[in-house]
């Protein structure tokens, strides 16, 4: 049997550990300072909104205080973080995503959701109104990649009402990762779902193991880092 020398071991080992360490590290960032991380629905505390507490955070001698306080109030101090080692990289990389491309990558997920009723569309107007919804690289996953590669993942409805914003429209999007993230990884999910507009947010619903497989495909192919911001 051949020795194996530690450097080499270390030389094996360095890359994907460095990586990993790089994830958990701005995780650790995003949950240290919830006041400017998360969505500032769930940014509250002292009958103060995120604003107002965000002015308070400049004051260095208060901010670790506030992000105390205010990790106990919506539980951030009872997350067990030992539930996020079981998380792929593609799922650290969306939850600590910039906010341009979290925003991005639901509205795929929420094109892919919705692939029926925006093929649907017929009228010109309409085909215009969802692309500029949902933003040029969604809406063409919809139409090219959605009917070939995630059809499990449709809901089951043929027409929808896009007379909404994008914001609300992406409520479609976050609903199905939350639920799939919830079943493999519950830490990251609440991670994930304080990043959310409280109105983007519902129970999780289960998954069937082909979806889970389906989903798990899409975020590979459409992790935060790949993702184009809309035009």
């Amino acid at each position: 049997m051949n020795a194996v020398h530690h450097s080499d071991f270390g030389t094996a080992m360095s890359g994907g550990a460095t990586q990993r360490l790089t994830r958990l590290a701005k995780l650790a960032a995003i949950i240290a300072d919830p006041i400017n991380h998360f969505h500032p629905d769930h940014v509250t505390a002292f009958g103060l909104d995120q604003d107002h507490l965000t002015a308070l955070a400049k004051a260095n001698p208060i901010a670790k205080r506030l992000n105390a306080a205010l990790a106990r109030k919506i539980g951030v101090d009872r997350l067990d973080l030992g539930q996020c080692a079981t998380g792929s990289d593609n799922m650290f990389d969306l939850v600590i995503a910039p906010p341009m491309q979290f925003r991005s990558f639901l509205l795929e997920v929420t094109a892919v959701r919705l692939q029926k009723a925006i093929r649907n569309c017929v009228l010109k107007a309409d085909r215009e109104k969802v692309r500029h919804l949902l933003g040029d690289t969604a809406y063409e996953t919809a139409l090219r990649e959605a009917p070939f590669f995630y059809t499990d993942l449709a809901a089951a409805i043929d027409t929808y009402s896009f007379d909404v914003s994008a914001d609300s429209l992406m409520g479609e999007g976050a609903a199905l990762t939350h639920s799939y993230m919830s079943s493999v990884d519950p830490g990251l999910a609440q991670i994930f779902a304080w990043r959310l507009p409280a109105d983007n947010l519902s129970d999780p619903v289960e998954l069937s193991d082909s979806q889970r497989s389906s989903f798990a495909k899409l975020l590979a192919a459409k992790t935060p880092a790949k993702v184009r911001t809309p035009k």
